[in-house]
């Protein structure tokens, strides 16, 4: 048995950074890998109220104030000035340090000070990382130089934007020895030309899916085609629905452009996640708010309840609620963003989209029951290859680099 350590550190144990992390500490267990899970929080920011007041303040400044556009995604400046590892930085030197998502947890130069005695894997969930604070730059590339007149803050933060992108340009001076991960490509190449992590190992490892969990059930391909004929399941999943950049608004508006446009067919919405707010729908058109689900086992229940799921999110990297309902064999149509496309390949497992009216298309095509009928029958025979622990283990261990 492996004896080697590996601590996964990640603010929130929810969400897909802490999720990923969590599991993957769990099957590294389970291979023998002496493995720990540190997070501070087991919700989005909201639960820091009370346990962490300094941060709440702060990523409530940065989310309302700091932004120049609430609608846009999300930003980290005043919270990278609060470490919550704090003490936790006396960590023993044989153990491998794996931060996942960090805004408020330790900040690029205590990553550079832990860096001088311990191996650290940064697996990268958003851009953070490699920009003066945005979790995603949308079409900017100003985080390959030095973040200069930031676009998504107001003006009266710019300058300090600016100055923190180049106090973690110098901070990455020690970054040789530190080795990042992107699950996507599209955001490893990102990392690689970014200021920051210039001098930084970048791997690409994709994130994995419990096969065990999240697989297809057993059924008959009558079964598929007698579902498919009088109804439509769809379904979405987001931590926090009411976040904009998850556009939720707009995956209910293709739907009940769909709902008119097929009046004979009866449609049901599952909703996976907190935060739903409540919608006028057409009358044949039914939700079942299902609310937060911490079981992965429940979830991958609710997923093979649905014909297809929707993910219209406008910023991805590698979006795991893809994944999962991939790995359960249901067709997925979503928004072309990040490495999404790396996920879904048009009329094999999904459908990728760039606008309201293509969403609604993309949906409009399963009321065909033989089109649905044949995509959910593709993403079924390819869902084992979406969900492989074993492999990501191993990559890991290798990025680790047990000596």
């Amino acid at each position: 048995m492996n004896t080697q350590k590996v601590l996964h550190i990640s603010f929130s144990s929810t969400g897909g950074a802490g999720k990923f992390a969590k599991r993957l500490q769990e099957h590294q267990l389970l291979a023998g890998l002496g493995s720990a899970f540190l997070s501070f929080n087991e919700g989005g920011l909201t639960k820091s109220l009370i346990s962490h007041p300094k941060l709440f303040a702060a990523g409530a400044l940065d989310f309302g104030l700091v932004r120049a556009d609430i609608r846009k995604p999300l930003f980290s400046l005043l919270r990278d000035y609060i470490e919550l590892l704090g003490n936790e930085k006396k960590i023993d030197s044989k153990t491998v340090i794996h931060l996942h998502w960090t805004p408020g947890v330790v900040s690029h130069d205590s990553i550079s000070e832990l860096l001088a005695t311990h191996k650290v894997v940064w697996t990268l969930h958003d851009m953070f990382p490699i920009t003066g604070g945005c979790h995603h730059s949308l079409d900017c590339v100003k985080y390959e130089s030095l973040c200069e007149k930031c676009p998504q803050v107001r003006s009266i933060f710019r300058s300090r934007v600016e100055n923190d992108h180049k106090r973690k340009i110098k901070s990455s001076e020690f970054f040789e020895n530190l080795t990042v991960v992107s699950p996507s490509l599209w955001l490893a190449e990102k990392a690689k030309a970014s200021s920051i992590m210039s001098r930084a190992k970048v791997l690409h490892i994709p994130n994995a899916i419990d096969g065990d969990i999240f697989s297809p059930i057993q059924i008959s391909e009558e079964e598929i085609i007698s579902s498919l004929k009088n109804r439509i399941v769809f379904g979405l999943c987001a931590t926090d629905l009411s976040d904009k950049n998850k556009n939720i608004d707009g995956a209910i508006l293709a739907i009940n452009a769909v709902a008119k446009k097929f009046p004979n067919k009866i449609f049901k919405l599952i909703v996976i996640g907190s935060n739903f707010k409540k919608y006028l729908v057409q009358n044949n058109v039914s939700i079942s708010e299902q609310g937060s689900v911490g079981s992965d086992s429940q979830l991958a229940d609710l997923y093979q309840k649905m014909d297809v799921f929707i993910n219209p999110s406008f910023r991805e990297n590698f979006p795991t609620t893809v994944q999962e309902a991939l790995a359960t064999g249901v067709p997925c149509v979503a928004w072309d963003s990040g490495g999404t496309s790396e996920l879904i390949h048009n009329d094999e497992n999904g459908i990728l989209v760039s606008t309201i009216e293509e969403l609604e298309d993309a949906l409009s095509l399963f009321c065909d029951p033989k089109y649905a009928m044949e995509l959910k029958l593709k993403t079924r025979r390819g869902a084992k290859f979406i969900s492989n622990y074993a492999s990501c283990v191993e990559a890991y261990n290798y990025a680790y680099d047990f000596r």
